[in-house]
């Protein structure tokens, strides 16, 4: 049930995509990659840290006018948490597809304030720990909902040949655990600072 819940998420997004394209004009599609330093924040997680990962995926581009613009993305992005006691480390590592989607506020022709929502689906989810120097990992997939909603806001600067630097925060807004697991307040967070080229296309 929860993968069919995923995959019609995933195909109404395309269709809605499909149509914005057909309908805009000057669409640059482009590439992205940066850090994602995540954590989980809520109940009982005082004591987590921050933990980087990565993300990589694709943009569009999609002008509105000289003021606004609409940015789907679709990203692979490492979240999770970690913590830290004595002699004894914990980790959650998730994998997740994301689909952000921003829209964008011209403040110059350079500067740009970017705020929307976004989902994801869980790919996958390893918890490891390592004790006294002894080191294990089981698959913690289960103990995870399979979608995970949330708010982005950031800033970027747009140069003129394509290149975009960009810093946003993404703030959960569900419980990202299982109810049947534990019924407790805990959500994603994460900081993230990417680099992005756009396609000029004329």
């Amino acid at each position: 049930m929860k993968m069919k819940s995923s995959q019609i998420l995933l195909g109404t997004f395309l269709v809605l995509l499909i149509n914005v394209c057909a309908e805009a004009q000057s669409i640059q599609p482009g590439i992205k990659f940066g850090l994602n330093l995540a954590s989980i924040y809520g109940d009982d997680t005082e004591g987590n840290k921050m933990k980087g990962g990565i993300l990589v995926g694709g943009i569009l581009h999609v002008p509105i006018s000289e003021q606004f613009a609409f940015q789907p993305e679709l990203l692979f992005i490492q979240q999770g948490t970690r913590g830290e006691e004595t002699g004894t480390t914990i980790s959650f590592n998730n994998n997740y597809l994301m689909l952000p989607l921003m829209g964008k506020i011209y403040l110059s022709p350079n500067f740009v304030l970017e705020v929307g929502p976004q989902v994801g689906v869980l790919l996958s989810s390893k918890l490891k720990g390592e004790v006294n120097g002894a080191n294990a990992s089981i698959d913690s997939k289960e103990l995870f909902k399979s979608l995970d909603f949330g708010l982005n806001a950031g800033l970027s600067y747009e140069s003129s040949n394509g290149f975009v630097v960009s810093t946003r925060y993404c703030l959960g807004l569900t419980n990202v655990l299982d109810r049947e697991v534990a019924d407790v307040n805990s959500k994603n967070s994460a900081i993230q600072v990417a680099l992005a080229y756009r396609f000029l296309l004329e």
